[in-house]
């Protein structure tokens, strides 16, 4: 009857003390289960997806000792290894866009300017290095 009523309402997320029963089914539906008295911000989102992934053999069993030595599943390494690639895509996304904003004169103009004090300790130019 509570899931019935997240699903009809719309919720993203179910508060409950049963996390066992509910689990499966609230993921089902797309909705997140908590445990009762936690505040939403802190309850873990556990919504997925029960997509199927074929995996090769060789990497399977590459994959099977690495996820047993981290104290984790294989199904949870796969997530954080996907999570960790996605986020270097979307930074390498977001460099490449802030490089096609960047004013490379100014960048010159910038780099060209002198400064008034002596470089610090450790700062200087190695000898032979012509100073532009």
């Amino acid at each position: 009857m509570v899931l019935e009523a997240a699903v009809n309402g719309g919720a993203d997320l179910i508060a409950t003390f049963n996390l066992a029963d509910d689990l499966p089914a609230a993921t089902r539906f797309g909705i997140g289960i908590g445990a009762a008295g936690q505040h939403p911000a802190e309850a873990p989102m556990t919504v997925t997806s029960n997509d199927a992934l074929r995996l090769q053999k060789s990497l399977l069993d590459e994959v099977k000792p690495i996820a047993t030595e981290e104290g984790t599943t294989i199904n949870q390494f796969i997530n954080v290894a996907v999570a960790e690639k996605a986020a270097a895509l979307r930074t390498q996304a977001y460099f490449r866009e802030r490089a096609q904003r960047a004013d490379l004169a100014e960048f010159d103009r910038i780099l060209g300017r002198s400064g008034s004090e002596p470089p610090r300790a450790g700062d200087e130019l190695p000898e032979g290095l012509p100073n532009r």
